[in-house]
């Protein structure tokens, strides 16, 4: 891996905690989360926003880990031989028959479910910190989904033509 790329997830992976942390911590929670005058059909609406995240999170997580199975089975060897470290080939199968990179969509759901848990518009926080890690998130992986659908258009003739970088039918 390359050394800049690592330095870089590794003060993401440190950072992002605590820049929520510190955002969070300067709320003030008892006229958040307390209020009276709501409306309960809002509270219902914020309910179902939290739900619908959550559900986003555990779909993008089962995912994600089915396509980095299916990425880990092409280097796997047969019993008793070493894994091919030396030759590539092209994913198949679930998400893989219409995108190149879709473990990088999966993460993209992930953390969008993710927002929405954490800093739903309903709960009047002020935690849009969270919605720009998904803008974030989505830029870097939109340029590496497409540096990986090049490389892989260049390096293997049979590619299928109709497979997207990271969105069915879009990009």
């Amino acid at each position: 891996m390359h050394l800049g790329g690592y330095l870089f997830g590794l003060s993401y992976y440190v950072m992002l905690p605590l820049t929520i942390l510190s955002v969070s911590t300067n709320q003030d929670v008892d006229s958040t989360l307390t209020n009276p005058s709501r409306d309960p059909a809002y509270e219902i609406f914020c309910t179902v926003v939290q739900l619908v995240g959550i559900f986003l999170f555990i779909y993008g997580s089962v995912h994600q880990n089915r396509c980095h199975r299916i990425l880990s089975g092409l280097r796997e060897g047969k019993t008793g031989t070493p894994p091919n470290v030396d030759r590539y080939s092209i994913p198949c199968g679930g998400w893989f028959d219409s995108l190149s990179c879709p473990h990088y969509t999966a993460e993209i759901i992930l953390y969008v479910g993710l927002s929405m848990v954490s800093s739903p518009i309903c709960l009047d926080t002020k935690q849009w910190i969270m919605w720009l890690v998904v803008l974030a998130v989505l830029s870097n992986l939109a340029v590496g989904a497409e540096m990986n659908h090049r490389w892989y258009l260049n390096r293997f003739m049979k590619y299928p033509t109709g497979r997207f970088a990271l969105i069915p039918n879009i990009f």
